[in-house]
């Protein structure tokens, strides 16, 4: 135990000599936090109110801050609010959030907590190529309200081939594309395998697919505010070094394995 405290303290010392070195000051200020507050959603299987450590996603944050010595407690909100609510500084920390677009601005970002393909989820035998803007004229799009569209489709959005529709969750979206009230479904790969269990019988699971062509691989990052700089810029380099050393641990991969085993189920 003693090793890895000597560990963690040096490793803390080597990032600060490289990440924002004029807030040395405001490092020394805030070594002393020992909690504090982060908000999250309902993101499943990596984060959520009914999960054990309320998800894998969740418990990386959790355990990463905790071998720094800082312990987390958890708000979960809407999406949406959540990242207005941070942009306020009402939150420490976000956790967690993948793209760039709609935070590059407002908040500085982890590490990558974990990746993740993101995929276009149709029905078993559509064929299209949404590399295509025409080939998705008059096909709707299924995405969580305060989803951005993604950038590869963008451009059939624009020139109004392609239409948008919101929903609350992922398992709303599910039932709407099986039911072809949507075309298709813009989704984390494991997120998505989540709902599909969870919303249909094992019978019509098969009838769901993921489309061959990817749109993208996202990581997913914890994201500090830039209205409160100097306290975010500390978290975040005590963070990383939580999360390093974690890693080296072998201790986020056990994790995500725990995860995709059903473990963090209640």
């Amino acid at each position: 135990m003693k090793k890895t405290r000597v560990f963690l303290v040096f490793f803390t010392f080597i990032l600060s000599l490289f990440v924002q070195p004029n807030f040395s000051q405001a490092s020394q200020d805030t070594l002393k936090v020992d909690s504090i507050v982060i908000g999250t959603g309902e993101w499943q299987p990596y984060h959520s109110l009914t999960l054990k450590h309320f998800g894998v996603g969740n418990h990386i944050v959790q355990e990463a801050f905790r071998a720094v010595g800082i312990e987390v407690t958890f708000v979960f909100q809407p999406w949406k609010r959540i990242l207005h609510t941070s942009t306020a500084g009402k939150f420490d920390a976000v956790s967690a959030w993948g793209g760039y677009e709609n935070w590059i601005d407002t908040h500085y970002a982890s590490d990558p907590l974990y990746s993740g393909t993101f995929v276009l989820w149709i029905r078993q035998g559509t064929t299209f190529n949404w590399k295509n803007p025409e080939e998705l004229k008059g096909l709707k799009l299924g995405l969580l309200i305060g989803e951005i569209i993604p950038v590869k489709l963008q451009k059939a959005y624009d020139e109004g081939y392609l239409q948008v529709d919101y929903v609350a969750t992922n398992e709303q979206n599910i039932k709407k594309l099986f039911f072809n009230r949507i075309d298709m479904l813009a989704l984390n790969y494991a997120a998505g395998v989540d709902a599909i269990n969870k919303t249909l019988s094992i019978a019509q699971r098969d009838k769901i697919v993921a489309h061959p062509d990817s749109l993208r691989v996202s990581f997913y990052r914890l994201l500090f505010n830039k209205k409160n700089k100097q306290k975010s810029i500390v978290l975040l380099e005590r963070f990383n070094a939580g999360l390093h050393y974690l890693r080296m641990q072998g201790q986020i991969k056990k994790m995500l394995e725990a995860s995709k085993r059903g473990e963090y189920q209640k």
